[in-house]
């Protein structure tokens, strides 16, 4: 029976360093999920002007700049209509736009300094449902510029938006690698 038990002992132990080894990779397995799929930061409260944030985790670091948003839905009147232009680049107002299915378009200008950058784009709040990007989830290259195109549109699913002022906000995250070899697992966008 001595022997039994030093055998049974032995099998347990050759099992232990399986278990360390299956837990180590599922730690790693997580990380690489963590790394390609980081947090965005959340809508939490409306702003009055434009703000900046940077935060950064164990892989990456990011920028946040939120920007208040809003869009006033009219009734189409031709000969009332006139022309609005909001020159305030603290915030990404859409301005005051016809019922109907007429669109407001706003040009975000993106500049990447000194190394590749993945840009989200986000709207949140009231507005939301409304408004369209251009393109999102992107990287951009060192040194190269973008151009994102936010559109708010009063129709969604075949039915327009009631008239009313509708509030929000647009966030745009940029988030650089603290480690070069994390370019690797962005792929060749």
């Amino acid at each position: 029976m001595g022997c039994l038990k030093g055998k049974e002992k032995g099998v347990k132990r050759a099992r232990l360093p399986k278990k360390l080894i299956l837990l180590f990779l599922a730690l790693i397995f997580g990380l690489l999920v963590r790394a390609l799929n980081p947090p965005l930061p959340e809508f939490q409260d409306k702003i009055a002007n434009r703000t900046f944030a940077r935060a950064s985790d164990l892989f990456y670091n990011f920028e946040v700049t939120r920007y208040p948003s809003s869009a006033e839905i009219t009734e189409f009147k031709p000969s009332e209509t006139t022309v609005g232009i909001d020159a305030d680049t603290s915030k990404l107002n859409f301005g005051i736009i016809p019922q109907g299915g007429s669109f407001s378009r706003r040009t975000i200008n993106l500049t990447s300094l000194g190394k590749d950058a993945r840009i989200s784009v986000r709207a949140y709040g009231e507005i939301q449902p409304y408004v369209s990007f251009s393109q999102n989830d992107f990287i951009i290259r060192k040194d190269k510029k973008a151009v994102v195109e936010a559109v708010f549109d009063t129709k969604k699913n075949n039915k327009f938006a009631e008239i009313a002022n509708y509030t929000g906000e647009i966030d745009i995250t940029v988030q650089t690698p603290k480690f070069d070899f994390l370019y690797a697992l962005w792929g060749s966008q």
